[in-house]
C-alpha cells in the first residue's frame, strides 16, 4: 500500500480516481467512523427532551413627543399661588425595542415568569413555571442522568458558599425585614433562570419585535410567549407615561380644589344678593364687587384647570405606546427537535466526511514520511 501511495502522490497531477480508489482501499476504517457517529446521533435523539416552539410578532410605535399644553396651566395655576411639577420639560421618558431583549434576559423579570401558573397538557393541571420545570416536566432517559449530575454539582457549590458565608442567612432575613431594595437568589432558581434564558428568543428588526419560546408543552410554550410580551407591553407602558400618570393626577387634584373654591366663591355671591336686595349703599356695592371678583377669578381658575385636565387625559392617552400584532403566538402541533430520520442521515454524512477526512490525512503523512 505504501508503494500505491507514494506513485499516487508523486505524480504532477493528482488524479480523482485514484484517491477514490485509495480511499476504497480503507473503507472498514470510513464504515467504522460512520457507524461511531450514527451511534452518537441515536444517543443524541434519545437524550433530547422533545421540546415546541411558539413563535410569534408585533410591531412597537413609539414615538417622542412633549408634555403639551403645561405653559397655560402655570399661570393660570400662578394666580392660586400654585405651581406645577415639571411643567416646562419635556416628556422624554422613552424604552426602545433595542432594550427589549435586556429586559426579558434580566433576572427579575425571569424570576416573575417562574411564579406565574400555567395549565401544562401533559400533566393535565395548572402548576407554576417553577415547579413545573423542577418536578413535573418530562425527561428522557439520559436526560434525567444530566440533570441529576447538574443538580448534584449545583447542591455541591451551594454547600461550599453557603458554609463559606456566616451571614447568608442575615442577608435573606434583612431583605425579609428592610425590603427587597436588592435581590437574592438561590442556586436553583439561577439555575432555572439560565434554562429561561436558553429557551426564550427575542429579536428586533427595525420596529417588529420577534419572539419565540420553547417549552416541553406546546399549550405552556404559546401561554408563556404570549404572557411574555403582555409583561413587555406593560413595562414599556408604565415606563413611558409614569411621569404622565404623575403630573394627570396633580392636576386631577388641583382641579377638585379649584371646584370646591368656585362653589364656595358662587354660594357667598348668591348668599350676599339675596340678603342685600334693594340696597344701594356705597360699601354694599363694594362688597358685592369683592365677591364678584373672588368669584370671576375662581371660575377662571377652575375652567381652566378643567380644560388641562381634558388636555392631559388626551395627552397621556396619546403617548400610551401601541403594538400591533404582526403574528399571534402560535399553537406547535409538532416538535422543534430535529427528526430521527435527520439525525441519522446527518450523522451518516458527518461519520463518513470525517472518516474519509481521517483517512485522506493519514495517507498524507505516509507519503511524507517516505519522502
Amino acid at each position: 500500500m505504501n508503494k500505491q501511495v507514494k506513485d499516487v502522490f508523486a505524480q504532477d497531477q493528482v488524479k480523482v480516481a485514484e484517491v477514490i480508489q485509495l480511499l476504497y482501499q480503507s473503507k472498514k476504517l470510513i464504515i467504522q467512523f460512520t457507524v461511531g457517529f450514527l451511534i452518537l446521533g441515536i444517543i443524541y435523539h434519545i437524550s433530547v427532551t422533545k421540546e415546541y416552539e411558539s413563535v410569534s410578532a408585533k410591531l412597537s410605535e413609539i414615538e417622542d413627543s412633549e408634555l403639551g399644553g403645561m405653559g397655560q396651566l402655570s399661570g393660570l395655576a400662578g394666580l392660586a399661588g400654585m405651581s406645577l411639577p415639571g411643567s416646562s420639560n419635556k416628556f422624554e421618558a422613552t424604552f426602545p425595542p433595542e432594550l427589549y431583549p435586556q429586559l426579558v434576559y434580566s433576572k427579575p423579570f425571569l424570576k416573575s415568569l417562574l411564579e406565574e401558573e400555567f395549565y401544562f397538557q401533559n400533566i393535565g393541571k395548572r402548576v407554576t413555571l417553577k415547579e413545573y420545570l423542577l418536578r413535573e416536566r418530562p425527561r428522557s432517559f439520559l436526560g434525567k442522568i444530566k440533570d441529576w449530575v447538574f443538580e448534584t454539582l449545583r447542591n455541591l457549590t451551594a454547600r461550599k458558599s453557603m458554609a463559606g458565608d456566616s451571614n447568608f442567612q442575615t442577608i435573606i432575613e434583612s431583605e425579609t425585614q428592610f425590603g427587597k431594595d436588592f435581590q437574592v437568589l438561590t442556586q436553583q432558581e439561577e439555575g432555572l433562570i439560565g434554562f429561561l434564558q436558553r429557551k426564550i428568543k427575542i429579536e428586533n428588526e427595525g420596529k417588529v419585535i420577534n419572539l419565540s419560546v420553547k417549552l416541553s408543552d406546546p399549550l405552556a410554550s404559546a401561554e408563556l410567549n404570549s404572557l411574555i410580551f403582555h409583561k413587555i407591553i406593560d413595562f414599556v407602558t408604565n415606563y413611558r407615561t409614569e411621569k404622565q400618570r404623575i403630573n394627570l393626577g396633580f392636576i386631577e387634584q388641583r382641579a377638585t380644589e379649584a371646584e370646591e373654591n368656585f362653589v364656595k366663591a358662587q354660594v357667598r355671591l348668591a348668599s350676599f344678593r339675596d340678603s342685600n336686595q334693594g340696597l344701594i349703599s356705597q360699601q354694599a356695592r363694594s362688597r358685592e364687587e369683592q365677591l364678584q371678583a373672588e368669584y370671576s377669578m375662581a371660575f377662571n381658575i377652575y375652567n381652566g384647570l378643567r380644560q388641562e385636565l381634558e388636555s392631559a387625559r388626551l395627552q397621556l392617552k396619546n403617548n400610551t405606546p401601541i403594538f400591533t400584532t404582526f403574528v399571534n403566538p402560535s399553537y406547535p402541533t409538532n416538535p422543534s427537535n430535529l427528526s430521527f430520520p435527520v439525525v441519522i442521515i446527518l450523522s451518516a454524512f458527518l461519520g463518513a466526511f470525517f472518516g474519509i477526512l481521517f483517512v485522506s490525512g493519514k495517507l498524507y503523512i505516509e507519503y511524507q514520511r517516505e519522502n
